[in-house]
């Protein structure tokens, strides 16, 4: 699941403010073409962690093993 929000691009107004800022070359680069008061439209996502993947299909099969409301584990996992 994506995020989509706008940012604005300006330095910390308090000490100890939180922000988003490049962790690498590359996002350094793409921050140098927004000027200072833009604000951006940002996406952002977690990268899906295999074996919580292995254990939401584990989890979906064994419940369309144990019910008659689902035809098989695909169809299950669209209800949730």
């Amino acid at each position: 699941m994506s995020t989509d929000t706008l940012l604005t691009k300006r330095r910390a107004h308090h000490a100890g403010e939180l922000g988003f800022f490049p962790d690498n070359p590359m996002a350094e680069e793409d921050l140098l073409f927004v000027k200072d008061g833009d604000e951006v439209v940002v996406r952002w996502y977690s990268p899906r962690n295999l074996e919580g993947l292995k254990f939401l299909w584990g989890l979906v099969h064994k419940v369309a093993e144990a019910t008659d409301r689902y035809l098989d584990k695909d169809e299950a996992m669209q209800d949730l």
